[in-house]
Formats: C-alpha cells, structure tokens, sequence
C-alpha cells in the first residue's frame, strides 16, 4: 500500500471483498490501512475454521463484524459477537475460533515508548 495521510473505507465492501480471498491458515486477511504504527485489516473466517496459537508483537484489538467468534488467551476466554470486542497487549498469545461465519476488524498498533 502507497503511504498516505489518511484513508476512508466501506466496512461492508471491505467484507465482501475479504470472503472472496483466498484462505490462507483457515482465514482470509484484508489489509485496509496500513501506517508505521498502526495497521486495520478485515480478517474473514468460514464456520468452526480455526486461528491456532499465535502471538503479535503489537498491540492488537479485534472487533467483531458480523458472526461469532471465540478467542482464548491463556486460562482467559473471550466469547464475541457482533458488535462486541476485546484488547490484547503485546505478545500475548491467544487463538481465534470462528463459532460460525464471522469477520472481524483486526487492529495492531506498535507499542511505544513513553
């Protein structure tokens, strides 16, 4: 993606345009905005596919879209809808599964220093 100051998109286009990618790990990933410190990408997942164990050294937020997804994070369990969301510091590990046909708005912003 070029650099630029600021960018505008159609949640719902940016779905559709996510469930047509190719799957990739159980999922389909679609970069929307891309800066140095911070990226947004709509992450499509078909019925009971699975994100297994991972870690971002970023901080990340998921938002959840449209379906049902179940993240876990250690002995933690997040259970998110439409609508609902969840924060994760840096380099915490955590899975993603899709209870049913779920995107999201995946969130990762470097950690700075203050």
């Amino acid at each position: 993606m070029p650099q630029q100051s600021f960018f505008t998109f159609d949640l719902s286009a940016k779905m559709q345009e996510a469930s047509q990618l190719p799957l990739s790990g159980g999922r389909a990933t679609h970069a929307i905005v891309s800066f140095p410190n911070l990226k947004l990408f709509v992450i499509y997942m078909p019925a009971q596919s699975l994100w297994s164990e991972h870690s971002t050294p970023g901080l990340i937020a998921v938002q959840v879209l449209k379906g049902h997804v179940a993240m876990s994070a250690g002995e933690q369990r997040f259970d998110l809808t439409a609508g609902q969301g969840t924060a994760l510091d840096s380099n915490v590990k955590h899975d993603v599964h899709a209870l049913e046909e779920s995107w999201f708005l995946l969130t990762v912003a470097r950690r700075t220093t203050d």
